[in-house]
């Protein structure tokens, strides 16, 4: 059966869209350590990948995790796509400041939200120069020259892919130099996303700013025509 692809953050990984969990160990905090971040498994049942998949018949792999950062998505993409041809990659980009940092053999998610209780001490240390230096600007133009080279690879690659963003934008950024992404990107200079579209249309959402079950119908069915273009 074909395969659909995606990978993104919590909104991707559907997080909350049927109950108040983001992580597996929101459910079971007893979880192998190692897994502790893989999303919900009955949330992943509701998210817009899950209902795309479903309305093309496809298969679906979804690497998405909840307060990834883009460098996360890109990597392990990659890294899927060393040995597997998926029929279609979905994406959905995370917000620019995020970064990965590998540390005690284990890749963290650092983003500006604050200082994870379970970080290893050299993380908490280096998170304070983060912070102090954080410029969004430098953070978005790195995240579109990296987001640039994968779409490259899969063009190359011959994979069939669709980007968006979920709520952070280009539009803000006029050092950005900007490229023609042909259908393979949706707006994605234009101050819009996966958030402002469904908060337009009066979806719920939960405390911490995820869509209900509803609202990743919606989103799959608008994606939809947007594939269908692509294969």
């Amino acid at each position: 059966m074909p395969v659909l692809y995606v990978n993104g953050d919590s909104h991707s990984a559907g997080a909350e869209a049927v109950n108040d969990h983001a992580f597996i160990m929101d459910r079971d905090p007893s979880v192998q350590y190692e897994n502790r971040w893989a999303p919900d498994p009955e949330n992943l049942k509701y998210c817009y990948g899950k209902v795309l998949a479903d309305l093309l018949g496809y298969d679906i792999v979804n690497q998405s995790r909840s307060a990834g950062s883009n460098d996360r998505i890109i990597r392990v993409t990659n890294e899927y796509l060393e040995n597997n041809r998926p029929d279609i990659v979905v994406i959905g980009w995370s917000t620019w400041e995020r970064e990965e940092w590998f540390a005690e053999g284990e890749w963290w998610q650092i983003n500006a939200s604050g200082v994870g209780h379970d970080w290893p001490e050299e993380i908490k240390q280096k998170y304070k120069e983060y912070v102090i230096n954080l410029n969004w600007e430098t953070k978005a133009i790195d995240a579109h020259n990296k987001i640039v080279a994968l779409h490259y690879k899969l063009l190359d690659l011959k994979i069939p892919h669709l980007f968006f963003n979920t709520c952070s934008t280009f539009n803000y950024y006029r050092t950005l130099r900007q490229i023609d992404w042909g259908d393979n990107y949706i707006r994605p200079y234009d101050k819009w996303s996966y958030q402002s579209y469904l908060d337009d249309l009066g979806f719920s959402k939960s405390k911490w700013n995820h869509f209900r079950a509803d609202g990743h119908k919606k989103w799959a069915e608008f994606l939809l025509p947007y594939i269908k273009v692509l294969l």
